[in-house]
């Protein structure tokens, strides 16, 4: 999926395209107009239609907090996986710091460290890498590796027993159930996390 946002006061434009990337060709394009409000119902509403459109998975991305999993007619959208690769300038640059834009970074969210060499905030250190198995009939497989991003930002896999990981799971339980979606977590004995709808969940 790919495409464009702007933004005009109170209201949001998105296009939307749904492309594949094999054969390089269209598969489906929508505009969507909205007030900024209704954008978290958007992403679902976009989502669904991507799913009915064809796509096997959704794996979103940007906001730079992991945010919790739907799986929509069984197939997997991954709302944001997080951060991955994330730098920390102003951890470098102190006149990064005494910038406007960077005292109004801080005013949108808690938890802000401008003193210190990782920043942003505590949650936007959760990141993960999603497997998923598209080896069986139907929609794919999905599994999960919890991951950690450290005062250097890079992300490193988190193992079960630890209480990062444990913090993790914790985090995407609650964020998921937060947004009201069908997404079930389950550690495997390979210390991957199986990620399943709510009634497939085993």
């Amino acid at each position: 999926i790919e495409g464009s946002v702007q933004r005009s006061g109170d209201r949001v434009a998105v296009t939307v395209q749904l492309i594949d990337p094999v054969a390089d060709r269209h598969l489906w394009a929508k505009s969507y107009d909205r007030e900024l409000r209704d954008i978290l119902s958007l992403q679902r509403e976009v989502a669904r239609a991507a799913v009915a459109a064809g796509a096997d998975a959704v794996l979103g991305h940007h906001p730079h907090l992991l945010k919790g999993v739907e799986f929509i007619e069984g197939k997997p959208v991954f709302y944001s996986l997080g951060n991955f690769a994330i730098e920390q300038p102003a951890a470098f640059d102190e006149s990064i710091r005494d910038h406007s834009s960077f005292d109004h970074l801080q005013t949108l969210s808690g938890g802000w460290q401008p003193q210190g060499k990782y920043q942003t905030p505590p949650e936007t250190r959760h990141s993960i890498i999603a497997w998923l198995d598209f080896a069986c009939e139907g929609p794919p497989e999905v599994a999960l590796q919890p991951c950690r991003i450290d005062d250097d930002s890079v992300p490193h896999p988190l193992s079960p027993g630890s209480a990062e990981w444990d913090e993790w799971l914790a985090y995407l339980a609650a964020i998921t159930a937060e947004a009201g979606l069908n997404a079930v977590y389950k550690p495997r004995t390979d210390g991957l996390i199986s990620c399943a709808p709510q009634q497939a969940a085993r």
